[in-house]
């Protein structure tokens, strides 16, 4: 799916949870509802990722598995930011967050991170929103994790310029360089993202131009590529951005 390649992806994550199910071996279902839960959070399908990652948590907790088990949680609640559940997806990053410190372990606390800047920002409290931001940046630059990294980039530059911490430019310069990230990862779908964000920016900055030049880039990807929660989300931008409605 990182690839673009979404139906073939989600054709091989059915595959998986039907072998995994045939063995009968909990941790293995548990990995493999994992694996789709979290593609499908990441192309957009909120509904269809809660519902695969609560059957990993179930698996796991009858494997009595701990490794994945934290960032299961940060997935879901990723899963209901995507559709519109605020207050669950701040309770499940924060829980899947406590368990990753408390693990020892200090992969994935960059997506928990980048995910409560997500949540934050949504809730307008921009402090919090950069703090985590930045956090992220600080972790997934240590642990190598270079998809998280964009993402905390992206992140970085749109949460910095709102909360008047950081000057268009750099803000711009910081989406971009996570777009150059996915780019040379060739994940496509994040690759879009990464452009939303930008169009985003530009839009609140009050740059029509660029912005309609890119979201429409980023509107006939998701398009193609059947990701309809970003597809929405960037229509809403344009409509609101060809009728003058647009606000920080």
């Amino acid at each position: 799916m990182a690839l673009g390649k979404i139906e073939m992806g989600e054709n091989l994550c059915r595959k998986a949870i039907s072998f995994a199910c045939e063995i009968g071996q909990f941790f293995s279902i548990g990995v493999a509802e994992m694996l789709y839960g979290f593609s499908a959070a990441w192309i957009g399908k909120g509904e269809k990722a809660v519902e695969h990652l609560q059957r990993s948590i179930e698996n796991f907790e009858k494997s009595q598995e701990t490794l994945f088990s934290p960032t299961v949680r940060s997935h879901m609640g990723l899963a209901y930011y995507l559709i519109g559940n605020i207050p669950k997806a701040l309770e499940y990053i924060e829980k899947g967050l406590k368990m990753q410190v408390a693990s020892g372990l200090p992969i994935w606390l960059s997506f928990s991170h980048v995910g409560l800047s997500m949540v934050h920002q949504e809730l307008n409290d921009l402090t919090k929103a950069l703090f985590h931001a930045e956090e992220a940046i600080n972790y997934a630059k240590k642990n190598k994790e270079r998809h998280w990294e964009a993402l905390s980039l992206w992140q970085l530059g749109m949460v910095g310029w709102k909360s008047q911490k950081i000057k268009i430019d750099e803000a711009e310069q910081h989406i971009r360089q996570g777009i150059r990230i996915v780019n040379e990862l060739e994940m496509k779908p994040f690759e879009m993202v990464g452009y939303l964000y930008l169009g985003e920016l530009f839009t609140y900055a009050n740059e029509r131009e660029k912005a309609l030049e890119i979201l429409k880039r980023a509107e006939k990807a998701f398009q193609d590529m059947g990701m309809d929660y970003w597809l929405a989300r960037t229509e809403g931008i344009l409509g609101r951005l060809r009728e003058g409605k647009i606000e920080e």
